[in-house]
């Protein structure tokens, strides 16, 4: 009979909540629930925190819901400072904010001696000696845009995994934010925002500084959704530790920004300084065995899902250490690690292969988004006619490769790993039964880590899949993809990380765009700035092997 009290009160709470999530979409009630969560936010909106309260319930403030409503309700001011309209420029004039100050947040911070940062040489001009300095300072710094005072923090807000890390700073009368970000740029600065006046300020180019207001509503919603959270870490008084976080689920971006970025402090006087490294993705290899210089203890592993209650809970504040130029050093960690992680079989089957063959030809396939219509029809003709004339010719077929850790394969990989075994198989049938060929589609990441360092020449879609085999090999390849990425998107290809990501002087080719027939069908990706030409492509494939036989005539290798 005792439990049938809390039987009853189960229901009712439940009867409740399915009331009240039934008429939050009345019109009345969801103005009022808006208005609600403005009360929260202003409340976090204070240079002294006192206690804050709410009165919805929390089963109603979750973050879906709450970025939906911000979404209708609010609006938000982006400006430029280096495209500033007339209107720009009088609404900063008349909140007191000064473009010397904003423009100053992109430049290393003075009072700090630069001599004793390493010089990294990235092939742009964006500052990312801060995060060295953040680990030596144990706070990061900024200058605030209306008094011109430089400021300390160490408080990191990070609304989700892989997302922008929001640092926040008390200003002159308001709390403003600076966002850091943006894996393909080394998790530079992106952004200033200023809740008191719902404006971003960027402290970057547009084109990726800021990728749409999804991410403050994201940011806004974790804050009203976490709140309580949120307000106990900004009120502990205890300094916080920092920890270095290493996020990146992308093979490539975590080899091209988080591998890099770590190995700027994989030394005794940065490594001593940060109390942990906070790892929530290894596509490459267990941390620990990639970069063996930290202690023991400093490996601590989380899931994607607790990374960001974690930080709050335990009173962390994280910096992301990124780079964009990948060094032999770190693809040499790379290949050891692999060679530790995979039977010896592959080592010594890719030793004979190489032994036996040249040239040895690396050709990716990919289905979905900007993939070649024909390839494996493409592929098949260029490795025959290699064939006949080099008898040792042999070929690799490069796909999706599965990352280390990732031991549960979704709906989405497993499909792509099916549509790309159908081109593996055309492939197969085509061939003269004569070539010698791997195939790597669906396979762990560092079987393909391991053959790479014994191929010739590649032939490549655009993007990651390239990086790979480039990064990995070292080795000269022919690069193909639709009319609008071979001219370069918005008319240049000088930012491709293709060409940046390297100091190696072998660059890949680009085939001419004037030969692609671009065909339709591609999936859009939804509201994004970033413009990803996905069209899908056609071309005549004796392009490709003439390109290709004349890096290969330029190779001083013998044939064997």
């Amino acid at each position: 009979m005792k439990k049938i009290p809390t039987l009853i009160k189960n229901v009712l709470n439940k009867t409740l909540a399915l009331f009240l999530l039934a008429i939050r979409h009345l019109p009345r009630f969801a103005q009022n629930e808006y208005r609600q969560y403005l009360y929260i936010e202003k409340q976090l909106s204070q240079i002294k925190l006192n206690k804050i309260s709410s009165i919805l319930p929390s089963f109603l403030l979750n973050k879906p819901s709450i970025r939906d409503s911000l979404l209708r309700n609010s609006t938000y001011r982006v400006i430029d400072p280096v495209n500033m309209t007339h209107d720009d420029a009088e609404f900063i004039k008349r909140n007191s904010i000064f473009i010397e100050y904003i423009e100053a947040n992109k430049l290393p911070l003075t009072g700090e001696n630069l001599n004793d940062i390493p010089a990294y040489q990235e092939k742009d001009n964006y500052d990312r000696t801060f995060q060295l300095q953040t680990i030596k300072n144990r706070f990061i710094k900024a200058i605030c845009p209306r008094t011109g005072v430089t400021l300390h923090s160490d408080r990191s807000l990070l609304p989700e995994a892989g997302g922008s890390v929001f640092y926040r700073f008390i200003g002159q009368e308001h709390p403003f934010y600076l966002a850091v970000g943006r894996a393909g740029m080394g998790y530079i600065k992106t952004f200033l925002y200023m809740p008191d006046v719902q404006t971003i300020i960027l402290l970057g180019d547009n084109d990726w500084a800021w990728l749409g207001r999804w991410e403050i509503d994201q940011f806004r919603a974790y804050l009203i959704s976490d709140y309580k959270k949120i307000f106990g870490y900004l009120t502990n008084q205890t300094i916080p530790g920092i920890y270095a976080l290493l996020d990146q689920y992308h093979f490539a971006h975590h080899i091209w920004n988080t591998l890099t970025g770590l190995s700027k402090i994989a030394t005794k006087e940065y490594g001593d300084l940060i109390d942990s490294l906070l790892i929530t993705n290894e596509p490459m290899g267990p941390i620990d065995q990639l970069f063996p210089e930290f202690e023991k203890n400093q490996y601590l592993r989380l899931s994607n899902s607790e990374i960001v209650d974690f930080v709050l809970e335990k009173n962390l504040f994280v910096i992301r250490p990124g780079g964009t130029i990948v060094t032999d050093e770190i693809m040499d960690r790379i290949y050891r690690v692999a060679i530790d992680n995979t039977v010896p079989y592959y080592l010594k089957d890719a030793q004979d292969f190489r032994a036996k063959h040249w040239p040895i030809l690396w050709a990716t396939i990919r289905t979905g988004n900007r993939s070649w219509h024909m390839q494996a029809e493409g592929i098949a003709n260029i490795a025959n006619k290699f064939k006949k004339i080099y008898p040792n010719f042999a070929l690799v077929v490069d796909g999706y490769a599965i990352p280390y850790g990732e031991d549960i394969i979704n709906n989405k990989v497993t499909n792509v790993i099916a549509n790309e075994e159908v081109v593996a198989q055309k492939i197969r049938d085509l061939l003269d039964v004569s070539i010698e060929v791997r195939f790597f589609v669906g396979k762990p990441i560092f079987q393909s880590v391991i053959y790479s360092r014994f191929i010739d020449v590649y032939l490549a879609h655009h993007g990651s899949i390239q990086h790979k085999i480039a990064w990995l090999s070292n080795k000269p390849g022919l690069v193909h993809s639709n009319k609008k990425v071979l001219s370069g998107i918005g008319g240049t290809k000088r930012y491709y990380a293709a060409f940046t990501s390297t100091k190696s002087e072998v660059l890949p080719h680009y085939l001419d765009p004037e030969i692609m027939t671009d065909i339709s069908g591609a999936t859009e990706e939804g509201d994004s700035r970033w413009d990803f030409a996905l069209s899908h492509y056609d071309f005549d494939d004796q392009h490709a092997f003439d390109n290709l036989l004349k890096i290969v005539l330029l190779s001083d290798r013998k044939t064997v």
